[in-house]
């Protein structure tokens, strides 16, 4: 699964940083967390009563793909090598700069750049 799914930011020397920056610029999953709680993808969890991403980021970090069993989704393979660029995000009307982390990256498959 690791080598046709990537869910992390890909390093600069692949195809001179291209992927790397279409991966930052439009498959991260950057609206939502400390920097905009009141993002549209953040619902209140009716047990807790606490909000959460429905999308279920942040993911946790993990050296290879598995098969949760008791969620059955994949967890992808997602490393903490020290990584964190910074990307813009419109939070109300404002831009911010949000450091992101290959926990943000959502799944892609970097054969189709």
């Amino acid at each position: 699964m690791d080598s046709w799914v990537w869910a992390q930011l890909p390093d600069e020397s692949i195809v001179g940083g291209r992927l790397r920056e279409m991966v930052l610029k439009y498959i991260i999953h950057k609206s939502c967390g400390s920097y905009n709680v009141n993002a549209p993808c953040r619902q209140r969890n009716r047990d807790t009563n606490t909000k959460s991403c429905n999308k279920y980021y942040l993911q946790p970090f993990t050296t290879t793909a598995t098969l949760n069993e008791r969620s059955g989704r994949a967890e992808y393979c997602r490393t903490k090598n020290g990584d964190n660029p910074n990307v813009r995000n419109k939070v109300g009307n404002t831009l911010v700069d949000i450091p992101v982390r290959n926990q943000w990256a959502v799944p892609h498959n970097p054969y189709f750049y």
